[in-house]
């Protein structure tokens, strides 16, 4: 009979162990299935909230890396026909030429007339300076003999001489012709006709012969250097030389 009971109490002793163990299982089961519950919805969220920030990120270009060059064709460059050069003949004056000399009494390759309104007298000149003043340094005269000589002597008459007017000078028995080109012009430009103009006012006498061939209406151009041209490509031109200057230019009238 004891041992019934205490078989008993045990049985009820086991039953109740064993329902706690089952309670406590089941706890943790329902814990189990309520968490996976939350956990999966919210992992999947995440999820699909990435993909969505992937999708509409823009992709940026790569960057150019410090010290590389760009490889980049670089453009071609075209390459121009060598334009013909125009043949300078012998004689011939160029722009930045000084007129080399006279060819007789035709002058200097070009020959025309130029407007008759370049050629007449003004009203007075400039006679305050002495004509040693007008000289320009870099010329020189020539002597009876066609020697380069200093200008060195006192202006006596304006005449023509191998075609050219010059001016002669006197120094002794010495004899030496300035050509108008190496005098100084009273107005830059001007004809150089008008240097004979001013000569006169400064009491150089004209030779006779001279004089008539200055008048309007019998000018003769040819007695005064001139040059033709090219001054652009297959353009040509050509005047009579107002100005020398020292680099080698001149300034020359159109015809």
């Amino acid at each position: 009979m004891l041992s019934s009971v205490r078989l008993g109490a045990f049985n009820r002793g086991c039953e109740s162990e064993w329902s706690k163990v089952f309670m406590v299982l089941r706890f943790e089961i329902v814990s189990l299935w309520l968490t996976s519950r939350t956990f999966v919805p919210l992992l999947l969220v995440g999820i699909i909230g990435l993909a969505a920030c992937a999708k509409d990120e823009t992709i940026s270009p790569p960057t150019s890396i410090p010290g590389l060059a760009s490889t980049t064709a670089p453009e071609s460059t075209p390459t121009l026909a060598p334009s013909p050069t125009p043949t300078v003949q012998e004689g011939d004056i160029v722009a930045t030429g000084v007129p080399s000399g006279s060819s007789g009494s035709s002058g200097l390759l070009a020959t025309g007339e130029v407007s008759q309104e370049l050629i007449l007298p003004r009203d007075s000149y400039d006679a305050s300076r002495n004509v040693s003043e007008l000289i320009k340094p870099h010329f020189l005269a020539m002597d009876s003999d066609g020697k380069a000589v200093d200008p060195e002597g006192k202006p006596d008459l304006v005449l023509e001489m191998d075609g050219k007017v010059k001016l002669r000078l006197k120094q002794g028995d010495q004899t030496r012709y300035l050509d108008l080109l190496a005098l100084e012009s009273g107005l830059l430009g001007e004809h150089p006709v008008h240097k004979v103009f001013r000569l006169q006012g400064m009491g150089v006498p004209l030779d006779d012969g001279l004089a008539e061939k200055l008048e309007p209406d019998s000018f003769a151009d040819n007695l005064f250097h001139s040059a033709a041209f090219q001054y652009l490509q297959d353009k040509e031109t050509s005047g009579v030389v107002a100005e020398v200057f020292p680099d080698g230019t001149f300034l020359a009238l159109p015809f």
